[in-house]
């Protein structure tokens, strides 16, 4: 392989794939999503699922959550947290003309703890997921799969 050829696959790889380490690579439909659905036995009404990675991140590091809904459902997604743990934004309409992969930044202080959850609302129906449960120790914190 040249010199030049090798930096740019690296470059491609990291920036472009996220195989780089902490990267979560963002799916691009519902299939994609890595963990789904846990509705913990309530009538789960619409296709929904979430991804995450469970990498520890530090204190003062956001770390992606996507929420995954077939896109025909439409409404909002609105996510709810424990305390220490900001959820941005905490709601998102669902385009029925895009790819259901809706994209929530989230952050976490040291000694917070629980499981975050997602609530879509549609045409007066409601179809709650349960999603990561956050972990947190000395130096940092994680998603992990719930209960």
């Amino acid at each position: 392989m040249s010199r030049c050829v090798a930096p740019v696959l690296v470059a491609l790889c990291l920036g472009l794939l996220g195989c780089g380490g902490d990267d979560v690579v963002v799916p691009t439909d519902l299939a994609e999503c890595n963990h789904g659905p846990d509705s913990r036995g309530d009538d789960l009404q619409f296709p929904s699922a979430m991804h995450w990675l469970e990498d520890d991140h530090a204190y003062d590091e956001a770390a992606d959550l996507y929420v995954c809904i077939d896109p025909e459902v439409g409404g909002t997604v609105s996510v709810t947290a424990p305390d220490g743990v900001e959820v941005a934004p905490g709601e998102q309409e669902v385009a029925t003309d895009g790819d259901g992969i809706l994209r929530f930044e989230v952050r976490v202080e040291p000694d917070a703890s629980g499981q975050i959850l997602a609530r879509t609302e549609s045409d007066g129906l409601g179809s709650g997921l349960f999603g990561p449960v956050v972990e947190t120790d000395e130096d940092h914190w994680s998603f992990a799969e719930g209960d």
